[in-house]
């Protein structure tokens, strides 16, 4: 592993996700609703606490005006970005696994609040 922070793929597209739904001024009880989720489940899919599923994704994003490649592609230069600066390594586990494993919140947060900055710069690639 790198040094630095640890996050996951769900987080990183979960803040994606809610950079998007911000950027928009969008509550997150409407995008939960096109996507056929709760408010609670879509905070927990922003957090990167649960993994979102495909057709989520492409509701997720066809109630945001995009494409569900573009939020992947943000998420993967925001991967890149993360990674190659030396700022922590990114896990590809299901998040739940992951604190199963012994990385716990803490520290999927402190990733995750890692890469708002990243996620933000990518995005204006």
């Amino acid at each position: 592993m790198n040094g630095g922070e640890v996050t996951s793929y769900a987080a990183v597209v979960g803040r994606v996700l809610d950079s998007l739904r911000t950027e928009r001024d969008m509550k997150q009880g409407a995008l939960a609703e096109s996507v056929g989720v709760g408010q609670s489940t879509w905070s927990r899919i922003e957090k990167g606490e649960v993994a979102i599923s495909i057709d989520q994704l492409a509701r997720a994003a066809a109630a945001l005006g995009i494409k569900p490649s573009d939020i992947l592609l943000w998420a993967d230069q925001a991967v890149d970005s993360f990674t190659e600066e030396k700022q922590g390594t990114v896990l590809t586990d299901k998040p739940a696994e992951i604190k199963k494993n012994g990385i716990g919140a803490g520290a999927l947060l402190l990733g995750a609040g890692a890469l708002a900055a990243i996620v933000w710069a990518a995005r204006q690639k």
